[in-house]
């Protein structure tokens, strides 16, 4: 029992500790503290967590935009938050990989004149420090500790072959979620996951519907 109990409290602790950190003061102080010292009793019972495995996102179970083009060139051109953690590339499934993904399986070119450039303007994580109460308060609350702003934008443009414009369509989406403080490192890639997976829906949704509307002399 008392191993069980010890396991609870230092898995958790132990997986968020790199987390926890941000705090200042006598709060982080004690759960430094109380992580060493849980941790410190576990040399005969600690029990090794298997790792969190996430679905691969892919998209070859929606039907096929057929294109009456030539070919279908993706372009990567987005820049990197400046003075903020961009933490995409931590993530269980990168945002721009994803974003990759869905132009592999859902667009298809079935021959002729023109291109189909599709550009991934967007594609990042940024995790945002929020404040927490200090002192002998912040030891027993638990405070929305972190928020994490996620981004995803794709343009689609039809050019000829001399590189002149025929049509563009573009979707942007931007999500949203707060953790709190003892939130682990497992439980903080589910987050970072469910952000990456309902962006890439709602582009999905928004794109298909555009390409329909404004690229019809386009589609085969």
């Amino acid at each position: 029992m008392v191993c069980l109990i010890l396991w609870f409290f230092a898995s958790r602790d132990k997986m968020a500790l790199n987390f926890n950190l941000r705090g200042s003061g006598m709060r982080s102080i004690f759960k430094v503290v109380f992580t060493v010292f849980i941790l410190g009793n576990l040399t005969s019972c600690e029990t090794v967590m298997p790792p969190q495995k996430f679905a691969d996102l892919s998209y070859k179970h929606k039907p096929f935009i057929r294109f009456a083009v030539d070919r279908i060139d993706v372009a990567h051109k987005f820049i990197m938050p400046n003075l903020q953690k961009n933490i995409g590339a931590e993530t269980p499934v990168k945002p721009s990989t994803v974003a990759n993904q869905w132009a592999k399986d859902r667009l298809r070119a079935v021959g002729g004149e023109n291109i189909i450039l599709v550009t991934i303007a967007q594609a990042s994580i940024v995790e945002v420090p929020l404040l927490v109460k200090d002192g002998i308060q912040g030891i027993f609350t638990n405070d929305q500790s972190e928020r994490y702003d996620g981004t995803i934008e794709i343009k689609i443009e039809v050019k000829n072959k001399k590189g002149k414009q025929l049509g563009m369509i573009s979707s942007k989406s931007n999500r949203s979620q707060t953790v709190p403080e003892d939130t682990t490192i497992t439980e903080r890639k589910k987050v970072w996951f469910e952000l990456v997976e309902t962006m890439m829906k709602d582009l999905d949704s928004s794109l298909e519907k555009q390409v329909h509307q404004n690229f019809q002399k386009w589609l085969y």
